[in-house]
């Protein structure tokens, strides 16, 4: 017959391997909740990778495109008493903006920085400034310069983005800056990069809000 000092030593008997069970769940449970969350942010990084090469390769290929279309306009400029034939010119970036949803237009900026001729008619007159355009550099360098995101459809009804603004970024656009040769005046191909095109706009949102920064 068990007698109550026997009783009393089972029931502590009984909790201490019900509070080690116990314990040993929850750090299992522990361990498992860690690894997850490990498996859970490495698997993120490796996303987060993917992503920004794959933006990396379209970024680089679209600014490649654009390098490539300055070099074609070039011998298309036509010269008259120093300046362009503006009517071949815009045929020729209509052209070049045929099946690249990534560019919403093109056009030509003088010296003055004014559109002189532009594959959006609207353009035409509107006055671009190339100050704040990335990297800074003499106006006569042959390089691209990237402005950080504008907000609007184009650059007639447009204007820079600022840290304040609110407008959903796929209603803006980048400015892309070219240096054209070959004509007794200074020209540059001014690109409007579609900042929607590819579903490139988280991305997009985050390096240039970065950039602003």
């Amino acid at each position: 017959m068990l007698t109550p000092r026997d009783l009393s030593l089972i029931r502590r008997a009984f909790a201490t391997l019900l509070t080690l069970l116990v314990g040993s769940w929850f750090v299992a449970l522990g361990y498992t909740v860690w690894r997850l969350h490990d498996v859970a942010i490495k698997n993120g990084m490796d996303r987060a990778v993917a992503h920004a090469r794959n933006f990396e390769e379209l970024l680089t290929q679209t600014l490649n495109v654009i390098d490539i279309t300055a070099s074609t306009l070039d011998p298309q400029l036509t010269p008259q008493e120093g300046g362009m034939d503006a009517a071949v010119v815009e045929r020729s970036l209509d052209a070049a903006l045929r099946l690249k949803p990534y560019l919403r237009s093109l056009s030509i900026l003088d010296s003055s920085g004014h559109i002189v001729a532009s594959s959006e008619a609207k353009n035409i007159g509107v006055r671009v400034d190339t100050t704040s355009f990335y990297p800074m550099t003499r106006p006569e360098a042959a390089v691209m310069r990237i402005d950080p995101l504008w907000r609007g459809r184009d650059f007639a009804s447009a204007q820079p983005m600022t840290l304040s603004s609110d407008a959903p970024i796929d209603l803006g656009f980048i400015p892309v800056l070219r240096k054209l040769s070959g004509l007794q005046k200074d020209y540059w191909l001014l690109a409007a990069l579609n900042s929607a095109a590819r579903q490139t706009t988280a991305v997009l949102s985050f390096t240039i809000k970065s950039f602003l920064k």
